[in-house]
């Protein structure tokens, strides 16, 4: 069987493995709140983020964006999101494929995420509950998605 073609078979396998098996109630309910255009600021300054599905788009200015596929898994006490970047706006796009790894919670209205793994390398130590253990921390306030002015 060619590489191609054991690739498509696992992928195909996997999929109906995550298809027979329910998601936590937590994990559902997680999902649909995220959904939505989100504006707000990092260590960078102001960005936005818009969660439709498990497709997450993160914007910092208009030449600087990431999309990624994201999950959240269903076996951890923390509220974690690992998001697979699948595009970005480098004319080399040198992240695709990489895993950014976060942490999140949702505050008084506000979304909070604390970058765990910037992409470097992957995590050397389990997440704990420490935000502390954040290298980069974003919040977000739900916002009305503006159109693009002509």
């Amino acid at each position: 069987m060619s590489t191609a073609r054991l690739g498509v078979f696992a992928l195909l396998l996997a999929a109906s493995f995550v298809g027979c098996h329910k998601a936590p109630a937590r994990m559902t309910a997680d999902v649909e709140r995220l959904q939505g255009y989100w504006e707000g600021s990092g260590p960078a300054g102001e960005c936005s983020v818009t969660i439709s599905g498990n497709s997450l788009i993160f914007r910092q200015m208009p030449d600087f964006w990431y999309e990624t596929i994201f999950t959240i898994p269903f076996d951890t006490d923390l509220q974690q999101l690992h998001a697979t970047i699948i595009k970005d706006s480098t004319q080399q796009p040198r992240d695709i494929g990489r895993v950014v790894v976060a942490i999140y919670k949702f505050e008084d209205g506000t979304l909070k995420f604390g970058l765990i793994d910037d992409f470097d390398e992957p995590l050397a130590e389990p997440v704990t509950d420490d935000w502390d253990q954040a290298s980069d921390i974003f919040e977000f306030k739900r916002a009305q998605l503006q159109e693009p002015k002509p």
